[in-house]
């Protein structure tokens, strides 16, 4: 019989309860439950004491081989499901605490400098939630900004909405903006054709047009390579809206009261523009290497324009529609604003390249430069 058995049987044939026993022992009355129910076992001393409370012989309690070695194992198999228990609660903790690092990882994710290589030579960047556009590889065919894009945190993925995006150095047949882009940004990005979506509230794409405008100030965000048209309703020309696409001529509606900086720069194929009646405000550089334009005729109703509205281009006169000339033309060799005068336009002297520079003279006088007694001149 079992220590816990034969104690059981002995407490209840005298007729003592466990808390009495466990009063007489100076024990706890769990401590003998536990005894009782093999949890635990008494040490010698105490089992002494147990025998003498209630006069039992000394060998009472001595088990046979055979319950010794069940009390045996029954006390392997207690310990190992405490080490079974521990070990689940330190699995348990791990796992609580990944998780709470995963959501740390999760939130904490920085999109900045997030780069990906599309397999068409496409480079994607997220810098601040902007997605930045680049390519120097070839033409793109179709091309759908995402709505949302993944980041990789380092272990767990999170999606941004991607509401601004920088268009820059590629050239794509077809060019989709999606419903959640709130800005768009330029440098040097051509496309033959653009889609609007009808759900964005801030582009559009208005009367077929292929421009990109932002409905908010009725501005021109981009125009395409050479499919676009200007709607009547427009009122501004953004900033480099029409650079580097390939028009011949641009005729401005008379809605057109504002040309942003640099709005037909480097359309190398620009002969003519007709600057409606209407504009007031001119932004700088409007045409920067455009080699083909070498006249403008300037609205009366310009009020407001940049002194460097028509420099760093082949202009050489520019003409009013009446005898009243707001504006006159200055032809520098230099660039510093505190030389030009009020009320003027800054007009670049043709450039030219660099052929010669050394201490002897060229050959041939032409549009060269050369080294004269320590002075640069030039000769045209």
């Amino acid at each position: 019989m079992e220590f816990k058995d034969a104690l059981k049987k002995i407490r209840k044939e005298k007729g003592v309860s466990q808390y009495t026993l466990a009063k007489e022992l100076f024990v706890s009355r769990s401590m003998v439950a536990k005894w009782e129910n093999g949890l635990a076992l008494p040490k010698d001393d105490m089992k002494k004491a147990i025998i003498d409370y209630f006069k039992i012989p000394k060998n009472y309690f001595e088990n046979s081989e055979e319950n010794k070695i069940k009390e045996f194992e029954n006390m392997n198999k207690r310990c190992f499901l405490s080490k079974v228990k521990k070990t689940l609660f330190a699995c348990a903790l791990f796992i609580v605490l990944f998780i709470v690092y995963l959501i740390i990882d999760y939130f904490t994710i920085n999109p900045g400098y997030y780069f990906e290589v599309y397999d068409n030579g496409l480079y994607k960047y997220v810098y601040e939630n902007e997605l930045r556009l680049d390519s120097y590889i070839g033409n793109i065919e179709d091309f759908h900004i995402p709505e949302e894009i993944e980041i990789k945190g380092n272990f767990t993925k999170r999606k941004y909405t991607v509401e601004s995006v920088n268009l820059i150095n590629f050239n794509i047949e077809k060019l989709y903006i999606p419903k959640t882009i709130k800005q768009i940004y330029s440098s040097g990005a051509c496309f033959d054709y653009v889609e609007v979506s009808k759900e964005n509230p801030y582009f559009d794409s208005r009367d077929n047009c292929n421009c990109i405008i932002e409905t908010a100030n009725n501005s021109i965000v981009l125009a395409s390579k050479k499919n676009s048209f200007i709607p009547s309703t427009i009122k501004e020309i953004g900033e480099e809206s029409f650079k580097y696409t390939e028009y011949e001529n641009i005729v401005l509606p008379d809605s057109v009261t504002i040309i942003k900086d640099y709005a037909f720069s480097y359309m190398e194929n620009l002969k003519s523009i007709d600057l409606d009646q209407n504009l007031e405000i001119m932004g700088s550089r409007l045409f920067a290497g455009c080699t083909k334009l070498k006249s403008i005729l300037l609205p009366d109703s310009l009020s407001l324009a940049s002194v460097y509205s028509l420099a760093d281009s082949l202009i050489e006169n520019a003409y009013y529609a009446s005898d009243q000339e707001k504006f006159s033309t200055i032809n520098l060799d230099t660039s510093h604003s505190s030389d030009i005068p009020e009320n003027c336009f800054y007009l670049t002297i043709p450039t030219f390249k660099l052929y010669y520079y050394s201490y002897y003279e060229p050959k041939d006088k032409g549009n060269t430069w050369h080294y004269n007694d320590g002075k640069i001149e030039v000769w045209r």
